[in-house]
């Protein structure tokens, strides 16, 4: 993601924080002065902080991708952790700090941690009135 906003991002500054597309509505919100409670529960969070200069988010819940196409439909980001789940029943397990290419599945390795990440999609399908579209349901 790129941005340049004159007076309040730095040229030439980065992050290594990850964001996602559902961010972008509570950030716009906030920008425009409104107030993000105001939406409901939104899947995002506000960058401006982040965007500011900020070298942090404060994410309560992890990251959740989702497609409704084709056999990868979801992968779940916590920290140096990331899920991939396919529909027919393939699930990958990557620890990115140490596998930033994601070429080796470690989930034979880390059974509780993709239970947990399971756990965490399955309860994220049912709050969004996704889980009959499931490969784990």
């Amino acid at each position: 993601m790129l941005v340049r906003w004159p007076g309040v991002t730095e040229a030439g500054a980065s992050t290594e924080v990850p964001v996602q597309s559902t961010d972008l509505f509570p950030t716009l919100v906030e920008i425009a002065g409104g107030d993000v409670a105001d939406h409901g529960t939104l899947d995002g969070v506000s960058l401006l902080l982040l965007i500011r200069g900020g070298d942090a988010l404060r994410r309560d819940t992890p990251l959740i991708g989702y497609r409704a196409y084709e056999d990868l439909y979801a992968s779940v980001r916590d920290g140096a952790w990331k899920l991939m789940v396919h529909r027919g029943g393939t699930l990958k397990l990557f620890n990115l700090d140490q596998d930033p290419s994601e070429a080796r599945d470690v989930s034979a390795r880390h059974p509780d941690r993709v239970a947990a990440m399971r756990a965490t999609l399955a309860a994220w399908e049912v709050k969004m009135g996704v889980e009959q579209y499931s490969g784990i349901q």
